[in-house]
């Protein structure tokens, strides 16, 4: 049996750590995940980052769940629409299905291709959103999820998750002021519909992520995005350094 379907959490960190010796000549390139409650600003970074990369001469892509794929945008549409849309009706179970679509096609049509290429793939938003989202704060259960990931052929883990941290509360005023100076120009409004949901949800989604981040120390870094975009990309950058010495100048 594979060692990753029997005990997923000790895999990982063995992965990681194998993982962070080799430098990207020696391995099938290297995926870095941005996660983190709704507003906490894992879009920004992730732009940042690949950015800052393609300066450094390094070939990215920069992806996201959901979407990232001609298939998974328009699954995008229906799981982030804001009521009374029809996406107002989702069932917890239906949203899950969705999700998992959406990341098979990804992970099939640009995220594995990539790194077969030694190219660095930049995620905003991967597995660990499932886990968060539908695995605590709609009920299914972490290591539920992890289990239906394997049995799927969908359990691929970042090398690396940047875990932003903020109060969700902080976060969902940073979506409201977002919205409100965006007004008509903004693209879909895709903050609304989790944005609604009230805040025992949004906690359960902070403590979703606490709890990955406990089960998953060698590979997800929590950085505290309680600051100004410049001085978070300041955090993030100091937080790869030690992982990827090679990797930024």
């Amino acid at each position: 049996m594979d060692p990753a379907e029997s005990s997923p959490q000790w895999w990982q960190g063995v992965r990681t750590a194998l993982t962070l010796q080799r430098r990207p000549e020696d391995r099938a390139g290297l995926l870095i995940s941005f996660e983190g409650v709704d507003g906490s600003g894992k879009t920004t970074q992730a732009r940042r980052l690949a950015e800052a990369l393609r300066r450094a001469g390094w070939s990215v892509v920069l992806t996201r769940e959901p979407g990232g794929t001609p298939l998974g945008e328009q699954f995008r549409r229906i799981l982030l629409q804001p009521p009374p849309l029809p996406a107002a009706g989702l069932t917890p179970r239906t949203e899950l299905l969705l999700y998992l679509a959406d990341r098979a096609q990804h992970l099939q049509e640009v995220v594995e291709p990539a790194l077969q290429s030694r190219q660095v793939v930049i995620s905003d938003r991967f597995i660990d959103s499932t886990l968060a989202y539908q695995g605590v704060a709609r009920g299914f259960g972490i290591e539920t999820l992890i289990e239906v990931h394997q049995k799927l052929g969908l359990l691929r883990w970042p090398d690396c998750t940047i875990l932003l941290g903020v109060d969700p509360r902080v976060g969902l005023q940073r979506k409201r002021r977002q919205a409100q100076t965006s007004g008509p120009t903004i693209p879909l409004a895709e903050w609304s519909r989790f944005e609604r949901e009230d805040a025992t949800f949004h906690q359960s989604v902070a403590e979703g992520y606490r709890r990955l981040a406990e089960m998953f120390p060698d590979r997800i870094v929590v950085v505290p995005a309680d600051a100004d975009p410049d001085a978070v990309f300041q955090r993030v950058q100091a937080a790869l350094r030690p992982r990827f010495p090679w990797l930024l100048p």
